[in-house]
């Protein structure tokens, strides 16, 4: 004898309850599930139900080898701390730098060259395109930040250039990830971002220590970058 149907929104709160692998092996039970398991609404519910566990399961620390290309996970609240090799989305003959993370989504730098968004948990990834030239960024630094727009629900990446003096302008350039394509917003103005291979992510906004000139003086201050407005304030 056959277990009865259940109600749909009783394996709707069932599955939004179950870790990440679960739901990618459950993505072969039916076309139902299939259509469930990757639909926008049913994955923002699972991200908050996970994010929400006051068990923090599912939270662990993404880290890369300075000496190699690898990429580990490291499980902090086990008694051992369990470390995990990953498995890379993108070929990589040096090394591979995290750039940024947002619920579950983590920006990788490869070999100096190549960005990445990449969910471990699922596998998927996006290889982003090719960043716009900047013929007078040769011999300046870049820096880069993962941003959250939370109102077209789609992550950002924001690249900007980084002026050693707080005279010059700092070109910034944005990843839509739903349009794969990049722009170039407003400069910076008259401050200049300090120096740091990326912004610090807080809340879905990437941040950076900035200097500026005040009354004639010289002062530091934090901006952040708005995904959704797509400037810094």
């Amino acid at each position: 004898m056959g277990l009865p149907d259940l109600p749909g929104e009783i394996v709707y709160d069932i599955l939004s309850r179950l870790p990440v692998k679960s739901l990618c092996r459950f993505k072969s039970v039916s076309k139902p599930w299939l259509a469930l398991i990757t639909d926008p609404k049913f994955v923002k519910s699972h991200l908050h139900h996970q994010s929400t566990n006051d068990d923090d399961v599912n939270q662990k620390l993404i880290i890369c080898s300075a000496a190699s290309p690898s990429i580990y996970s490291v499980d902090y609240r086990a008694p051992d701390h369990t470390v995990t090799e990953l498995k890379s989305p993108c070929k990589s003959k040096s090394r591979v730098s995290v750039m940024g993370s947002f619920d579950g989504v983590v920006l990788l730098y490869i070999d100096d060259d190549e960005l990445c968004l990449w969910n471990p948990s699922t596998r998927m990834y996006q290889k982003l395109s090719p960043s716009p030239e900047c013929p007078d960024c040769q011999y300046k630094n870049m820096t880069y930040g993962l941003g959250y727009d939370s109102v077209s629900d789609d992550f950002k990446v924001v690249r900007a250039v980084v002026s050693p003096s707080t005279k010059d302008p700092t070109p910034v350039y944005v990843f839509t990830s739903k349009l794969s394509s990049w722009k170039r917003i407003e400069d910076l103005g008259s401050s200049s971002l300090c120096y740091a291979p990326t912004g610090t992510v807080m809340d879905g906004a990437p941040h950076w220590v900035v200097s500026f000139y005040c009354d004639m003086y010289s002062t530091c201050g934090i901006a952040c970058f708005d995904a959704t407005e797509e400037k810094f304030k």
